[in-house]
């Protein structure tokens, strides 16, 4: 994917968000859709690679494939004036009731727990953490029969 490296230009980690849905889109075409919404000033800020697909991935399998309607993904990325990293990933699928939603959170940032499930939303906020620091990782609102948003804000490093 980065030719060894970790950290990746954004448009690197878009690209490979993009194939992935792809994939998805060729196995789920009657059931899924995606936008991406960019703003091209972020293009070139150093990410980690391979955070956004298993986001993506929790969209699909957990949100829309389990809809009995169309569902659609979209991943919206830019920069603010405070030179921080926005990136949502918004899907309008099933949703997660509050309890459940609670649990989540609390898992995600357990440094204790290791296994079962959500593990990969919760190797997604650990590896964000180490590289932009503790006070940065997933924030997850979700509203039950309406969708669920996963939002990255981190500091914007090397975007020129």
């Amino acid at each position: 994917v980065s030719n060894g490296f970790d950290v990746v230009p954004m448009y690197n980690e878009l690209e490979h968000a993009r194939s992935y849905l792809r994939i998805m889109k060729m196995r789920y075409h009657d059931i899924l859709d995606y936008e991406f919404i960019v703003d091209e000033k972020s293009h070139n800020c150093k990410f980690p690679k391979i955070i956004l697909q298993p986001i993506i991935e929790n969209a699909i399998y957990h949100g829309i494939k389990n809809t009995l309607h169309p569902g659609k993904v979209t991943i919206t990325v830019g920069l603010d004036d405070a030179n921080l990293l926005h990136i949502t990933i918004y899907d309008n699928g099933i949703g997660i009731d509050e309890s459940s939603l609670e649990t989540l959170r609390e898992h995600i940032v357990d440094d204790t727990h290791s296994g079962g499930e959500s593990y990969g939303l919760k190797n997604v906020n650990q590896r964000i953490r180490l590289y932009f620091g503790k006070q940065y990782g997933l924030k997850i609102s979700s509203t039950k029969n309406e969708g669920t948003t996963v939002t990255i804000v981190v500091p914007a490093i090397e975007c020129s």
